[in-house]
């Protein structure tokens, strides 16, 4: 629909649940009857084609109340054995290298990665498009300056074996046989067997290849970019599992001790830009290098009770105001490193703790 005045709405569904209990606004009822691995099929799918947009926001679902405080409203409600959130992260960019072949072979490349040059693709029954990789991809963006007519192509899909053949597999389309711009995007892990072969003289690609199957006459796509990516994948699992490239907050409590510890493994790093930590057990560091707590000046860390320290485990501040006892094991070592005093208040004791000579200077002060 292409509306003639501001506020249209393309669907509206005014229900009045008139103290009916049960009452829903829309059900989907779908039964997946041969659903095969490999194969993703959505209860509700949502795509938005911004390639003439020059700004301005999208919500794919938005909620709002008016009207008292009565009742609990809850934006997304996941019931037991569903995972909340897959999310896809990436980027798309150029393919490295694109065929299509109609009984003779048309190098693309150029054409799909650039904007200005638009190739018609699939003109008959059995043409062909290749896309190739030196590492693998699981999301293909067809933008078209021309859709398929009709039914479209019915597009047959393939990932290159290794040995000169391919598998078929069923990816996404969103294109719905390249009748509309969209991505087709599957799981690399369910193209079982995918490799590395050679197409056209050109190796060492992973190849998808893309074969129109419908024999009647339709208006042929055109193509105005087709790009590639290999997302990177974050959820919020069915079990509650979280996983995150980078989390922001102002405040953390962890109370329940060892059943609920920050533990900072090799490689792991915990930032505090602001504000306070507080543990009230244990805190756990296992290698000072690249697994450290830091704080930086202005920050606060409260531990009422540091009971987990390692050979290697360090704390690195950039002030230290030591009020209690610090004890190193046999085999721990307590290091002061820095240009700035450490400040033991009368009565502290330390035990086996080394002490940069050139740079630290130690004193004791009064409380």
């Amino acid at each position: 629909q292409k509306p003639a005045i501001p506020d249209t709405r393309a669907i509206t569904l005014n229900v009045d649940m008139n103290s009916q209990s049960g009452t829903h606004g829309l059900v989907i009822n779908m039964v997946a009857t041969q659903l095969a691995a490999g194969e993703i099929i959505s209860l509700f799918d949502l795509e938005i084609d911004a390639s003439n947009a020059t700004g301005g926001h999208v919500h794919a679902m938005e909620m709002s109340q008016v009207g008292g405080n009565a009742i609990d409203i809850v934006m997304l409600h996941a019931n037991p054995n569903i995972g909340v959130i897959h999310h896809d992260s990436g980027s798309f960019g150029n393919v490295e290298t694109a065929f299509k072949y109609t009984g003779s072979w048309t190098d693309t490349t150029a054409a799909f990665n650039d904007a200005g040059t638009d190739v018609e693709l699939f003109s008959a029954d059995t043409d062909i498009v290749y896309i190739g990789m030196a590492a693998t991809f699981d999301h293909v963006e067809a933008i078209l300056a021309t859709f398929a007519s009709g039914p479209g192509i019915k597009p047959a899909f393939a990932f290159s074996d290794g040995v000169g053949g391919f598998t078929a597999f069923t990816p996404e389309d969103g294109t719905r046989g390249f009748r509309d711009s969209g991505i087709i995007e599957w799981h690399t892990p369910d193209l079982v067997g995918w490799s590395t072969d050679t197409v056209n003289s050109i190796g060492s690609k992973y190849w998808i290849r893309i074969t129109r199957t419908h024999g009647g006459s339709i208006t042929a796509p055109i193509e105005d970019t087709v790009q590639v990516q290999a997302v990177t994948n974050y959820s919020w699992d069915k079990d509650g599992n979280l996983s995150i490239l980078k989390l922001t907050f102002d405040d953390v409590s962890l109370s329940r001790g060892a059943a609920n510890r920050l533990d900072l493994a090799t490689g792991d790093n915990l930032r505090i830009v602001s504000g306070a930590l507080e543990f009230s057990d244990n805190v756990k560091l296992s290698n000072p290098s690249s697994g450290i707590l830091r704080l930086e000046a202005g920050d606060t860390l409260q531990v009422d009770t540091l009971a987990e320290t390692t050979a290697d485990g360090g704390i690195i501040v950039d002030g230290l105001l030591l009020k209690d006892s610090i004890v190193a094991g046999a085999s721990d070592n307590l290091g002061f490193y820095g240009t700035t005093a450490v400040a033991l208040q009368t009565g502290v004791t330390v035990d086996a703790a080394g002490i940069h000579a050139a740079l630290v200077n130690l004193g004791l002060i009064t409380a």
